[in-house]
């Protein structure tokens, strides 16, 4: 599995043949506590379907990036999703993903997503902070002690929806 780069430093529509879903994640080492999320925007820029979740016992960003990734995939397979463009912002994951540098710890989290993966048609691409604004921030907002609620729902949230309509009114 490899993670493509996308040099762009702004979010792009999906072609329209393909849905896109941006992954973040936010990782609280006081806490050890992480968020989740992911976005899914169809090829107009609109958001389809959201979710946010948060984890308990993260001992490290990279753990709370591969959680977020494995979560994300396991949902899309269980939607039974296809022709996914996935996109994050993690700069850890590409090891991860290329199975270069993979601690012992979080093998198991690996053949999680390799199971996902293979139920799913998708390209993995590494995108610059800017272009994963949504995702982290809903992911961030998982953290809150009063957010800590986990779900999945139609559109964007409504916090976030002037970000998500910039976005795709700026998108190419």
């Amino acid at each position: 599995m490899e993670l493509e780069v996308e040099d762009s430093y702004a979010w792009k529509k999906p072609p329209s043949t393909a849905v896109k879903c941006n992954v973040g994640s936010a990782w609280s080492a006081s806490n050890s506590t992480s968020g989740a999320a992911w976005i899914l925007r169809d090829s107009g820029g609109e958001a389809v379907l959201h979710s946010r979740r948060s984890f308990v016992g993260v001992r490290s960003q990279l753990e709370a990036d591969m959680i977020a990734h494995v979560w994300t995939s396991e949902a899309l397979s269980d939607l039974k999703l296809n022709r996914v463009i996935l996109e994050t912002s993690s700069s850890q994951l590409p090891q991860f993903l290329a199975l270069q540098a993979v601690p012992r710890t979080l093998h198991i989290l690996w053949k999680r997503l390799r199971k996902a993966l293979d139920h799913i048609k998708c390209r993995h691409f590494l995108v610059r902070k800017e272009c994963n604004r949504v995702a982290s921030a809903i992911a961030t907002s998982a953290l809150q002690s009063q957010w800590h609620q986990s779900y999945i729902s139609a559109n964007g949230p409504r916090w976030l929806n002037a970000c998500i309509r910039r976005e795709a009114s700026h998108a190419a």
